[in-house]
């Protein structure tokens, strides 16, 4: 099975309040939704060859798992007063892996985790927009410092789910210290962070040291 390329784009506008850095990544973030979807079509093709029954949480779970994502472009434009991000990806999906993953994912755990990252995203998208729109309705100042400083803590949360997704990736390829250290990264970030502390516990049950896990 030969390697996939996919180009893939994603875009944000950046609204008041919220920081460049935050932005970026949020359009990444989209980037890599639209790659994940043309990456499912490939799973789905291959399987259905090999005859494998798989649910569309599986499938996404080993898409996600044998891409390999790099930047090759970014760009930051202003329409009006709205600061636009794009960034384009190239996503090499690595299709020799698939049995592999596919052996995986028949472990509920792995799908349980991706599906908990995946909601934390999803919340943290729609928490953004309704900031913004509050932002947007705000009478005063006093009440506009109110909204950018539950922006501020947005994005600090959308930066610990970015740490505890590359710990969940770890945790797909057996990386258990690195999927430890990308938890406490996430932890440090947001202390309240329930999922980091959910997926370090995980991390060392898998490693056998239960008593670090409770």
């Amino acid at each position: 099975a030969q390697a996939k390329e996919i180009i893939a784009e994603g875009e944000y506008n950046m609204g008041d309040g919220e920081t460049p850095s935050a932005a970026e990544s949020r359009a990444l973030l989209n980037a890599k939704r639209d790659a994940l979807e043309q990456a499912g079509t490939y799973v789905r093709s291959y399987t259905k060859v090999k005859n494998a029954t798989l649910t569309e949480d599986e499938i996404e779970v080993i898409a996600s798992g044998i891409m390999e994502v790099s930047v090759i472009d970014k760009k930051r434009t202003v329409i009006g007063d709205v600061f636009k991000f794009r960034v384009k990806i190239k996503a090499v999906v690595q299709m020799e892996k698939i049995d592999e993953m596919a052996k995986r994912v028949k472990d509920r755990q792995v799908v349980e985790d991706y599906k908990r990252i995946k909601e934390a995203y999803d919340d943290s998208r729609r928490e953004i927009e309704g900031l913004k729109k509050k932002f947007a309705e705000a009478q005063n100042e006093t009440e506009k410092k109110a909204v950018v400083a539950s922006i501020t803590k947005d994005e600090l949360k959308l930066r610990a789910i970015e740490w505890s997704d590359a710990g969940s990736r770890h945790v797909m390829s057996k990386d258990y210290d690195l999927a430890i250290e990308d938890s406490n990264k996430a932890i440090s970030l947001k202390p309240d962070y329930a999922v980091a502390y959910y997926f370090r516990g995980v991390v060392y049950n898998l490693k056998g040291q239960r008593d670090k896990a409770i």
